[in-house]
């Protein structure tokens, strides 16, 4: 994996030999209260597991916000130590994992998304979080026969 750092500089990682490096795009966002969040990585020291979801019920006058979880449990901190939260509202099938809602949304590109990332066990996970009801979105009706097997 090459990243260009956008100062010209490039540097070369080779993912088998490293660990416990994350790759991000770091982007600015906008929060408010009322707002869904998600965790892009863990903050042990508050108890918060990666792609954790939660409410923004305040923001203080430095920006810092204070989230109720989907678990229950609350936290406040400050985001300049912590800056890896992202929008809430739509997640992975990956990161949704043991997550049932009432509804899901199922979108598949599938000339945008690799070949080996679009098979039968996707199909059946991303499916499966829906309690009572699951939208499929693609643009390959052949994709579709995947949700047979389920």
């Amino acid at each position: 994996m090459t990243v260009d750092r956008g100062t010209g500089e490039r540097i070369t990682y080779d993912p088998r030999r490293l660990q416990r490096v994350s790759v991000y795009k770091e982007v600015q966002r906008e929060f408010s209260e009322g707002g869904r969040v998600q965790f892009t990585a863990p903050y042990q020291s508050e108890r918060i597991a990666n792609r954790e979801l939660g409410t923004i019920e305040k923001i203080d006058a430095e920006g810092n916000p204070q989230i109720r979880f989907n678990s229950g449990h609350e936290a406040r901190f400050n985001v300049r130590e912590h800056p890896r939260l992202d929008y809430g509202y739509a997640v992975t099938s990956h990161s949704s994992r043991g997550v049932t809602a009432d509804g899901v949304l199922v979108h598949v590109d599938t000339k945008r998304a690799h070949e080996k990332l679009i098979h039968s066990r996707l199909a059946c996970v991303a499916v499966s979080r829906g309690r009572c009801d699951a939208h499929i979105y693609t643009n390959n009706a052949h994709w579709n026969s995947w949700f047979d097997m389920c």
